[in-house]
């Protein structure tokens, strides 16, 4: 788009934290003698050569004026003589025989025949203005400069429009030396196009009318403009009833509705009516016609901004050249909902301003509203919902008189058709020396304006103006730049740049502000004193404000210097109010990763890096970290000798663990629940024994009864309800020596602990709706509200789909042994069918967890964002394609840990299965390893060494 942007989207981004710091002055050296010697010879050196240079130019003068002065005596001998016939003047002797090398300058002007025309003067350098009392060459700051008003951006708007201001007080067009001497330009000879109703003659040429038999008036015979009419309108110079000259950056100018002829007057305004009834007639018809133009507008320019970034249209389309250069009228609207404001909140103090910001309002909206039928036109072959509730807009208005346009130049033959197959009133303007064959036209008398002609003395001198400058007639505006400066926003003759633009126009040589002869009211001037003093407050605010957080970035900085390469001290802070988990993450991510830990899967740590850079909150989430399995975190988090006594204490507590979900469900009322970190940490960090449980604990110490709380006394009287003592995997008790020589178990350990907080924190991500309908009910404890389910009851048919759906993501098509110990699988398997089937699993559930909707909203458009909710559906049910699957693993671990994050808890990592035999110890490990060695050497079986 030309001119005007098409939308305003500000970067967004991470600021810096502050300003960069100063840079420490230069160091300079103290001149030695030697230095100082150097110095004198060179100012020496640079003085002669200026002499010479001068000497040199001196010379060169002297030639130029002999050689002028020879030249002059030539020509006056050559006036002298007289030819007679036969007789052949020779040529002088002084001149030269080939031209010489310096530039030809101007020479005198030979003596007039009687019957020669007058020439003008030839062209003299310009010289500076003579004032009275003043010498020519006198310096300029000797006097004080008169002040006169020089154009700015009104000279941008004149360039390539047609004037008809008559020329007044011009000078002589200058005659070019034979030197110089150009080629007269040709007129282009034009003809009107066929099928014209009537021709007028102007001042400027022919004007022929198309679809309408109305002839407009001369613009010369205009009034001069800054004044309002008995309608409140502005005469010739109103854009909404005037057809003006064409502007292809406005085509829809010409689209601006008329009213009919049998109800104009009730459309127009009136006084009375809104004094009477202001709500009836004025708040509701503007709240209606702004709030739909308004929505319209928006989207179609976000619209068009999309369609110029694609390949909607063609390059070589009618409707791609007219939409890529026309201006969207964004002050129109900003006019629009300006005046609709000012009407509807009682800030106006008199009628007359009332008047004004009504024909104000008319005005703007009319020009959204012809700017969003074009776009009904031009886009009515792009299928878009915005496009297609256009072309119902248009077709609801049906067709409508339009206000017209003047063609002028090559604008005839690129916009005649389109104007003419839209019914709009088309006037062809061609100046007299361009028309061809114009003897037979027949000339028919020109209306009258469209407007009223007598002038309101009130409306043209209010006094106390409160509406904004652009809302009053321009004084001085030439009739062919109205139009162009109320759709574009130029600063209006007359105006102050700190009006307009925010910038003072200052007079060149004075220093002074230029004369300026609009007067806001008193009350307007208080409120804008108001403004300036409250943008002065908040900007003293903002630096208050920057100040204390570059001083707190720097305190961050020192406490934390490892963790300050990471993030900035407003947004950890942040995200530790909103996600608690995020101040351990960032603690765990600035220390190394523990070894011979499982390894995250690669696409899920890509996403787990984007996180901040994406994470937004969907609501307030948990933000409790408290469970009923210890999480990972505090697990890999300690010391190796306290990594081993976690995990002994696990594996016997396990069964404990998922019996207290088990009667949790059983007695919803009961005070059974999740722990918290610190209790996790103290629980598991003393060895257990199977006796110990049940014992009282000493008053600083926790006990069975600090898990089990209300079902403590029946458990310990009843041993059979008690769960059981929790076993490894393969079945041996698990001991502080078995673990500290055994790494791969240790890896196995939290592999699985890992998985069985993937099973508890999934179901924070479904929606509350399809958990309750799947049979898990809301349960409530200290901590809040959740769901976790139980996966220990009995399911035999499986017919639990939501359990389902999250086991399928964890555990793929495996289940849960009776053990209480998950089948090891990872979703980084080398299997393609099973990659693929996890795959359709993940999009299946990602498309229906709470706020996957709001996401695509937010991160629609990104290039990491390439599929949307629907379209996971899709690929839950068909798949995706095989060279396809990088792309969308990657946008799936993306909308999880994002989905995590907005809900207040930390996503839990999706690890790489270990390589080896998890599943048991050492000497479990050994001894399956002998006994299936000894199985594949039995007689009838070959061995690994090839024996029989």
């Amino acid at each position: 788009m030309s001119n005007t942007p098409l939308a305003n989207h500000p970067p967004s981004g991470n600021s810096a934290p502050g300003p960069a710091a100063r840079k420490p002055l230069p160091k300079f050296k103290k001149k030695t003698p030697a230095d100082k010697e150097q110095e004198r010879r060179e100012k020496e050196e640079e003085e002669r050569r200026r002499r010479e240079k001068e000497e040199e130019e001196k010379r060169r003068e002297e030639e130029r004026r002999e050689e002028e002065r020879k030249g002059r005596k030539g020509r006056k001998e050559e006036q002298k003589w007289v030819r007679k016939p036969g007789e052949v003047r020779a040529p002088t002797t002084s001149t030269p025989a080939r031209p010489p090398q310096t530039l030809p300058r101007p020479t005198i002007p030979l003596p007039r025949r009687p019957n020669q025309p007058a020439q003008p003067p030839m062209p003299r350098p310009a010289q500076p203005r003579s004032r009275q009392g003043q010498p020519r060459n006198s310096q300029p700051d000797t006097f004080k400069a008169s002040k006169t008003r020089k154009p700015k951006k009104i000279d941008v708007a004149k360039k390539g429009l047609h004037s008809f201001s008559p020329k007044v007080n011009a000078a002589p067009t200058p005659v070019s030396t034979p030197a110089a001497k150009e080629t007269p330009k040709v007129p282009v000879k034009r003809q009107a196009p066929p099928g014209h109703t009537a021709a007028a003659k102007w001042k400027n040429g022919v004007l022929f009318a198309y679809n309408t038999a109305e002839l407009p008036p001369d613009p010369d015979t205009a009034p001069p403009s800054g004044s309002v009419y008995a309608d409140a309108l502005l005469g010739p110079y109103e854009c909404m009833r005037q057809p003006q000259l064409f502007n292809a950056c406005a085509t829809y100018m010409a689209f601006i509705r008329q009213p009919p002829p049998d109800f104009a007057e009730d459309l127009e305004y009136r006084r009375r009516d809104v004094l009477t009834d202001t709500d009836s007639y004025v708040v509701e018809y503007m709240r209606d016609r702004l709030h739909t133009l308004k929505a319209d507008f928006a989207a179609t320019s976000r619209l068009l901004q999309n369609i110029f970034f694609s390949d909607v249209l063609l390059a070589d389309d009618f409707s791609w050249h007219t939409l890529k250069g026309t201006i969207i009228p964004a002050t129109s609207a900003g006019n629009m909902w300006k005046a609709s404001y000012l009407l509807s909140s009682g800030y106006l103090q008199h009628d007359l301003d009332s008047d004004l910001a009504w024909r104000e309002f008319q005005r703007s909206s009319s020009i959204v509203e012809a700017f969003l039928y074009v776009c009904a036109l031009l886009l009515r072959d792009v299928d878009h919902p915005v496009a297609a509730r256009l072309r119902e807009r248009r077709e609801e208005a049906g067709d409508f008189p339009k206000r017209g346009v003047i063609l002028t130049g090559d604008d005839i033959e690129k916009f005649h058709s389109f104007l003419l197959g839209n019914d709009v009133p088309t006037y062809v303007l061609i100046p007299f020396e361009e028309l061809e064959s114009a003897v037979d036209l027949q000339y028919s008398p020109t209306g009258d304006w469209r407007c009223s002609l007598d002038v309101d003395a009130k409306l043209s001198n209010i006094k106390q103006k409160d509406l904004p400058r652009s809302f009053y007639p321009a004084a001085g505006l030439a009739w062919e730049l109205a139009e162009m400066m109320m759709i574009s926003g130029i600063a209006r003759p007359g105006a102050r740049a700190d009006e307009e633009d925010g910038d003072r126009d200052m007079d060149e040589d004075t220093g002074e502000d230029e004369e300026d002869e609009f007067k806001p009211s008193d009350r307007a001037q208080a409120l804008k004193r108001r403004r300036i003093a409250g943008e002065q407050a908040r900007k003293r605010q903002r630096t208050e404000e920057e100040e204390d957080r570059e001083r707190r970035e720097e305190e961050f900085k020192k406490k934390h210097p490892e963790m300050s390469k990471l993030t900035s001290a407003e947004r950890y802070r942040w995200f530790a109010q909103a996600v608690p988990a995020m101040r351990s993450y960032y603690d765990r991510v600035i220390k190394p990763r523990p070894p011979n830990l499982p390894m995250r899967i690669v696409a899920f740590t890509h996403a787990e890096s984007m996180m901040l850079d994406h994470g937004v909150m969907l609501d307030s989430g948990t933000k409790s970290q408290a469970s009923y399995i210890p999480p990972l975190h505090i697990i890999i988090g300690a010391n190796d000798a306290r990594l081993i006594r976690y995990l002994v204490n696990f594996v016997h507590l396990l069964p404990s663990f998922l019996a207290v979900i088990t009667l949790k469900r059983h007695r919803p009322d009961s005070d059974l629940g999740r722990q918290g970190p610190r209790t996790w940490r103290s629980m598991l960090n003393d060895i257990w024994q199977e006796d110990h449980l049940w014992y009282d604990a000493a008053p600083d110490e926790l006990g069975g009864r600090d898990l089990f709380k209300s079902a403590f006394d029946h458990l310990r009287a009843n041993p059979s309800a008690r769960p059981a003592w929790g076993k490894l995997p393969c079945g041996c008790d698990p001991t502080v020596e078995l673990l500290e020589n055994d790494a791969l178990l240790r890896a196995g350990l939290i592999f699985d602990i890992n998985v069985w907080n993937l099973l508890h924190k999934l179901p924070e991500l479904v929606p509350r709706k399809t958990l309750a309908a799947s049979g898990i009910a809301m349960l409530k404890d200290e901590w809040g509200m959740h769901f976790t389910p139980d996966y220990t009851a009995p399911d035999p048919n499986y017919e639990n789909e939501a359990l389902n759906a999250i086991k399928r993501v964890v555990l793929g098509t495996h289940l849960t042994r009776a053990n209480n110990w998950p089948r090891p699988w990872s979703a980084e398997t080398d299997n393609e069918d099973e990659r693929q089937a996890w795959l359709r699993h993940m999009a299946t559930f990602m498309s229906g967890v709470r706020g996957a909707e709001w996401l695509d909203r937010k991160k629609s458009g990104s290039s990491d964002w390439p599929y949307t909710t629907e379209q996971l559906r899709k690929i839950g049910r068909e798949g995706v394609p095989d060279e396809e699957m990088d792309v969308l693993e990657h946008h799936l671990y993306l909308r999880y840990v994002l989905a995590s994050l907005a809900r207040g808890f930390m996503p839990v990592e999706f690890q790489q299965r270990p390589d080896g035999d998890i599943t048991r110890c050492q000497a479990c490990r050994i001894k399956h390893a002998r006994e299936h060695r000894e199985a594949m050497q039995k007689p009838g079986e070959v061995s690994s060494e090839g024996t029989v």
